[in-house]
């Protein structure tokens, strides 16, 4: 009850503020993907920003359709701000802590070339020990249309990404 009462009080500062049923809402999305990849994986490139928009009640996540505008979106600068690297542990917990206060925090993973592979969306919640990873890491969700199997909402940052891949995930936040 005290968290809740604190977290409510910590949105209602910053003016942002984070779906309260997010859980439910989440797995509706889960569902809407999941159906939508047995019809057509490059049609489902726009879950991760619903899951956004629902998440953290922002209408312009919704307009989003690729990963290459929304990374193109990060890159022009605005609110965005870059956290740093995933196999840093204090920009793991960071991104955890901005999720927990309101904030749309997301892990983008790119190639050598820059371009955006898959993006996955940090969640309000706890942070997890990483066998994988042997980090601790935030809570997540993931909807990548290449491999549909592997979405998932509410897990670790790690099911999202293979270690081999830490050096080029970066995390952002909305500010």
């Amino acid at each position: 009850m005290t968290s809740t009462i604190i977290t409510f009080f910590l949105l209602s500062i910053t003016g942002t503020s984070y779906n309260s049923d997010i859980k439910d809402e989440l797995e509706k999305t889960y569902s809407a993907f999941v159906e939508c990849s047995s019809q057509s994986e490059t049609a489902c490139e726009s879950f991760t920003y619903q899951a956004l928009g629902q998440v953290y009640q922002e209408q312009s996540f919704f307009d989003i359709n690729t990963n290459d505008k929304f990374y193109q979106l990060l890159k022009d600068g605005g609110n965005w701000e870059e956290l740093g690297q995933a196999y840093n542990q204090e920009v793991l917990r960071k991104a955890q802590e901005k999720a927990n206060a309101g904030k749309a925090v997301v892990a983008v993973y790119t190639n050598k070339n820059d371009q955006p592979l898959h993006v996955a969306v940090i969640l309000p919640g706890d942070l997890n020990q990483s066998g994988s990873w042997g980090l601790i890491v935030p809570n997540s969700a993931s909807f990548p249309d290449f491999d549909p199997d592997h979405a998932f909402v509410n897990k670790p940052l790690s099911y999202a990404f293979e270690k081999r891949n830490l050096l080029s995930i970066k995390i952002y936040a909305l500010e």
